[in-house]
């Protein structure tokens, strides 16, 4: 009995080895290679949160950072891929596949053609990535964009986040001071700064102040509404993370004014930012500036 059971184990172990030299013959038999590339606005910057396809397949990916995506492994073959991008026209390529080689497919996505008939803004360019990341966050995050913070009248971090469905202000002195999300207060809630956790400057609170931070400088506000396990776990009402600007992939310089009177006060404001960025050393490194100002007569 004991030279069977031998026997029965050996062949098993034979077996599984079998299996681990036999997989990856049979993949590469299959024939499959990779597919890379980047996307790329008008502007030549990368475009996060693309939904890249290959037709007639269930293989798909989301493009990261820097509009990088990758597909592996991807058949070898003659292939559709199929990009869709929330605010911008759908678009198609042809891509040829070969068996243990990678192919590259850089892709300009653009707005939708002239036969469209527009009967209302059309969505801003960073406001269709934030709806485009709301749509592929795996919990629930509502998110606003830096051109849709310019549009809105707000002096700081604080007020322009009130513009969020479900999101209401602790105010101080008349000026939006502390952020209360679904009406939980705000000691409750967490902040991050593209992702890093921001300490309460005051000592024996947990509260943070975003009356201080200019709307200006940022390029996104994400409020995220329900925990997942990589968040910290006090933060029981939600997160906010504020998501600052970036070095352009190439140069640009942006100039924003306002003006208007307060007929309370008698007197006038004026409000504008200026903000300069360029990409050096083959893209590798980059340099942002940006400033603000507010004065009131």
């Amino acid at each position: 009995m004991n030279r069977i059971h031998g026997a029965r184990f050996w062949m098993t172990c034979i077996g599984a080895l079998w299996v681990f030299i036999a997989a990856p013959l049979a993949l590469q038999a299959q024939g499959n290679g990779v597919v890379e590339g980047h996307v790329f606005d008008v502007a030549g910057n990368g475009v996060i949160g693309v939904e890249v396809s290959i037709v007639d397949t269930n293989l798909t990916a989301v493009t990261g950072e820097r509009g990088l995506y990758r597909i592996a492994p991807a058949p070898a073959g003659t292939h559709t891929l199929l990009y869709v991008y929330m605010g911008f026209g759908a678009q198609s390529y042809e891509v040829d596949v070969v068996a243990g080689e990678t192919v590259t497919q850089d892709v300009i996505m653009e707005a939708f053609g002239e036969e469209i008939d527009v009967r209302d803004s059309p969505i801003l360019e960073g406001q269709a990535a934030a709806l485009n990341r709301q749509r592929n966050a795996i919990n629930i995050q509502s998110i606003v964009a830096a051109d849709q913070i310019g549009r809105f009248p707000d002096k700081n971090t604080a007020e322009a986040t009130q513009r969020i469905p479900s999101v209401t202000l602790l105010r101080d002195q008349g000026e939006g001071r502390y952020v209360i999300v679904r009406g939980t207060e705000p000691r409750l809630n967490s902040t991050t700064i593209n992702g890093e956790r921001v300490p309460s400057p005051e000592a024996g609170k947990r509260d943070i102040a975003l009356d201080v931070i200019p709307a200006d400088l940022l390029e996104s506000i994400a409020v995220t509404k329900a925990l997942t396990p990589d968040m910290d776990g006090d933060s029981i009402g939600g997160t906010v993370n504020l998501v600052t600007k970036r070095a352009p992939e190439i140069r640009r310089i942006s100039a924003v004014g306002a003006a208007g009177y307060n007929e309370l006060s008698e007197g006038n404001i004026w409000n504008g930012s200026l903000t300069y960025g360029q990409r050096f050393n083959e893209k590798k490194t980059g340099i942002l500036l940006s400033g603000t100002a507010l004065t009131t007569d």
